[in-house]
């Protein structure tokens, strides 16, 4: 799924200026507030999940983005209507990293997103 058909879907939008080619997919995504649960989780997932995958998180710190780059995420969805610092998004930007932002709860973004296709760790 495009990253502009993602956002659709969220009824979000693109808090990085666009980084990725417009044909670029995303296919999978994980959901956590944790990030240190985040590496422990997918530390064993199946090459090329997170690089064709987008985190969904609350957390609006550097160390989503940190977290985002050790794992090779293509891209952040901040949910909650939180809106990252200038500094944030710049980290984001510099490495590579689509921020996404909406003002759903997490649980109703990952409905959304599943229902239109994007698959998580338990479907592969």
């Amino acid at each position: 799924m495009t990253v502009q058909k993602i956002v659709e879907v969220i009824r979000g939008k693109e808090l990085t200026p666009p980084i990725q080619k417009e044909d670029f997919e995303l296919k999978y995504a994980f959901s956590g507030d944790l990030m240190s649960d985040a590496l422990m989780v997918l530390r064993e997932a199946p090459e090329g999940f997170c690089e064709a995958g987008i985190l969904i998180t609350g957390n609006v710190t550097m160390q989503s983005i940190r977290t985002a780059e050790m794992l090779d995420f293509a891209a952040i969805l901040i949910t909650r209507g939180k809106v990252p610092s200038q500094q944030v998004l710049e980290q984001a930007y510099n490495s590579n990293i689509i921020v996404l932002g909406t003002n759903d709860v997490s649980f109703s973004v990952c409905g959304k997103l599943y229902n239109a296709g994007i698959k998580g760790l338990s479907d592969l």
